[in-house]
This record gives C-alpha cells, structure tokens and sequence, in this order.
C-alpha cells in the first residue's frame, strides 16, 4: 500500500526477498505476484513499472527461489502433479468458494469486504491504489477456475476489511451512532461466535463428532486423534519380539500420520511415508525389513509389496469422529517383497 501511495521504492527490495522466502514455502505466490503485476497494468501505474527498484526486486525473489525451482525440475516437477490432483477436485471446491469465502469473512461482516472492495475498485480518491483490488479479484477468479481451495484467496480479504472499516466509521458518524454501533457490535459478535465455532476447538470432540463439521471441515477433523494413533502404534511396537524390533521401520500412508509418529512418539523405529514431499527422506534402510504399516493399504498394491502381513490393531480417536485415520488398521508384515531400492519409487503418492 506504501510503495503504491510514493513510498521509497526502494521497500521493493524487501518485497522481492519477503516473496522469495514465501516461494520457497509456497507456489501459490506466483497468482498472487500474476495478479498484481495485472493490476498495475490495468490501473495504468507506468511510474511504478517504469521504476528499476520493483524489477530488481523481482529479481531477488527469483534468485532465491530458484534452488527451490530447480529442486522442482529435478524431481519431476510434483509441485504440477499436486496441482493436477488438486484440479480433480475442482467441482466440488468451485461449488463450495464462494459460500465458504462468505463465511470465512464473518457471515454479517461480509458487507463490509465487498463495501472497502468497491470503494478502492470504483473511487476516484482509491485510484492510487487501484492495483490491489484489481490483483485480488484475479487471484479469487484463478484459485476458483482452477479448483483451489477458498482458504487460499482468504488473505485478500483483510486489506478490504480495513478499508471497509474506515467506510463504516464513517458511516456511524453520520448520526444515530449509537444504533448504529449497536448493530455494529451484534454483527461483529455473532460473526465472530460463527467462525469460531467453525474453525477453533471449543467443542468438546463428542459435540464435534456429532455436528456436520467433521465432514464440512475435513482439514479440522484431521486434527484430531494423533495421541491416540501414536499411543497404538507405540502398543504395535512394543508388542513386538525383540529380534522384530530391531529390524523394524514404520510405514504410515500419509504425512500426518508420519509427522504424528515422528513428533509425538516414544522409542518408535524410524517412520517413513511415501506421501508427498515425505517420499524424500526415504528410502528406508535396506536391513529394516519388518514393517509396521498404518492405515488402509488394499488401494496402493500393499499386499502384493509386503510379505506376511497381520492386523494387529485398529486406530480410535475415542471420540467417533471419522477422519482419514479413524477406523484404519495397523498391520505388521513379516518382510517386503523386494528391496527398499525397488521398492521406494513404487510407494511414491502425490495427492
């Protein structure tokens, strides 16, 4: 907004390494960076593009993501592949957008948003800052075309929250404030309760389990139950006889399952997953060949990979709400059919 409104340009530095740091984190700036540079154009800011500090700031943030950029293309680009994955869900997360948008902006608060979005999009005394409204509907309308999710467009909103406040303040001086604030306040405060209620654990996990959230909010549900998993897989292990345990690794079928495993538990083999960006601290060592596997492998040809394999015990998070991990067995298998060499390429997964 500063370097919009005649602010030393040369904060475009700065900027270029804050986003060169953020690439490194997340791909998903480059629609932010596509929307801006979309924005000046249409806004007609030639100052600010005619200026060498916004381009040697561009190119600081190239420069320090580009070890990130060739990690990418050396390793077949999974950033493209997740992205695909992603779009496979595009109906259902371009149905959900804009309704969830709503909601994560405070249901009675969203006039406020789209009022500070109007007025820095259609005021003439907004025009210095033109470019931000223009770079934020780009960025809504390329995360819902290609079926991003609507938490990714949620950090547009505060800059038109503020702005809209300032038109709400206003608003209120105009006389009959004290109505005015009332109803301010009711709206404010039942937004508030609403988010709340949607996105923070104030219920208990029984009260959660039996509301629709756990479905709605799949992300919420998967916070809960990692105590529970890691107290079974630790159960599994201990079980285990002493020559089984030292040749053991443990194998999980996602990377929150890896990362519970590997956070909270206690004297546990050495946990891999072939998920995601967690394929890579594989593969395991070629002498661990017992394997201890959590969750449902009967639809990544798990069978046909492992040797001897048990149910042995079958994860609860004690509440009933059902996430990827409630319900799910852990297993023990006796060996691996081939070597963790051969093997590890064909347990990649990105999704």
């Amino acid at each position: 907004v500063g370097l919009l409104d005649g602010a030393d340009p040369r904060r475009w530095l700065a900027v270029g390494a804050v986003v060169g740091v953020g690439l490194e984190n997340k791909d998903t700036l480059l629609v932010l960076g596509a929307g801006l540079a979309v924005g000046l154009i249409l806004a007609r800011r030639w100052d600010v593009l005619r200026s060498r500090w916004p381009w040697i700031g561009l190119a600081i943030a190239v420069l320090i993501w580009l070890p990130n950029l060739y990690w990418q293309a050396t390793n077949d680009w999974p950033q493209i592949t997740m992205a695909g994955h992603i779009a496979g869900n595009a109906a259902d997360n371009r149905a959900s957008f804009l309704p969830l948008l709503w909601l994560l902006a405070g249901p009675l608060l969203c006039p406020i948003v789209l009022a500070g979005l109007a007025w820095m999009l259609l005021s003439p005394k907004a025009r210095t800052w033109r470019p931000i409204p223009i770079a934020a509907l780009i960025v809504v309308i390329i995360i819902a075309a290609t079926g991003g999710k609507a938490y990714y467009a949620v950090g547009t909103l505060p800059i038109f929250m503020a702005a809209g406040a300032v038109l709400l303040d206003r608003w209120l001086g105009r006389g009959h404030a004290w109505p005015k604030l009332a109803a301010f306040a009711v709206a404010a405060a039942v937004s508030g309760a609403f988010i709340a209620y949607l996105t923070l654990p104030i219920l208990s996990l029984k009260a959660f389990a039996a509301t629709s959230l756990p479905t709605t909010f799949t992300d919420t549900a998967e916070q809960v139950g990692w105590p529970q998993l890691v107290a079974t897989v630790e159960g599994v292990v201990a079980g285990l006889p002493a020559d089984e345990r030292s040749r053991a690794v443990i194998l999980t079928t996602n990377y929150g399952e890896a990362g519970a495993l590997v956070l909270l538990g206690q004297g546990l083999p050495p946990v891999y997953s072939g998920h995601n960006s967690f394929w890579t601290w594989g593969p395991p060592p070629a002498d661990r060949t017992v394997v201890v596997r959590v969750g449902d492998w009967s639809d990544m040809s798990g069978s046909s990979l492992f040797d001897g394999c048990r149910i042995v015990a079958t994860i609860d998070n004690g509440a009933g709400v059902p996430n990827q991990e409630q319900g799910q067995p852990v297993s023990v298998c006796s060996g691996i059919s081939r070597p963790w060499s051969t093997l590890w390429p064909i347990l990649r997964h990105i999704d």
